[in-house]
C-alpha cells in the first residue's frame, strides 16, 4: 500500500470515529429530551388532574350548599307548621279544659 492510501484510510477512520462520537452525543441528547418530555407530560398531567379536582370540588360544594339551603328552608317550614299546630292544640285543650271543669262542677253539685 502506498502512503497516500494509508492517509486516506486514517482520515476515513478518523471521520468514522468522529461520526460515531457525534452519534453517541446525539443519542445522549435524545435521551435527555425524552426525559424532559416525559417530565413535562407528567407535570401537565398533574396540573390537569389538579384542575379537574378543583372544578369537581367546587361543583360538590355548590351542590352541598344548595341542598343545605333547601333543607334549611324545608326545616323552617316544618317548624312553623309545628308551631301553628301547637297553638291550635293548646286552644283546643283550653276549650276542653273549660268544658271538663263545667262537667265536674255540675257532677259534684248534682246537676
Amino acid at each position: 500500500m502506498s502512503q497516500q492510501s494509508d492517509i486516506k484510510i486514517e482520515k476515513a477512520i478518523t471521520t468514522l470515529s468522529e461520526m460515531e462520537q457525534e452519534i453517541e452525543t446525539i443519542k445522549l441528547r435524545i435521551s435527555e429530551i425524552k426525559r424532559e418530555i416525559l417530565s413535562y407530560a407528567q407535570e401537565e398531567s398533574d396540573d390537569a388532574k389538579n384542575t379537574a379536582l378543583t372544578i369537581a370540588n367546587e361543583k360538590v360544594k355548590k351542590s352541598i350548599s344548595k341542598v343545605k339551603s333547601e333543607t334549611e328552608k324545608e326545616a323552617k317550614t316544618i317548624v312553623e307548621k309545628g308551631e301553628k299546630d301547637l297553638i291550635l292544640l293548646r286552644k283546643q285543650i283550653d276549650k276542653s279544659f273549660a268544658k271538663a271543669v263545667t262537667l265536674v262542677v255540675n257532677a259534684v253539685s248534682g246537676d
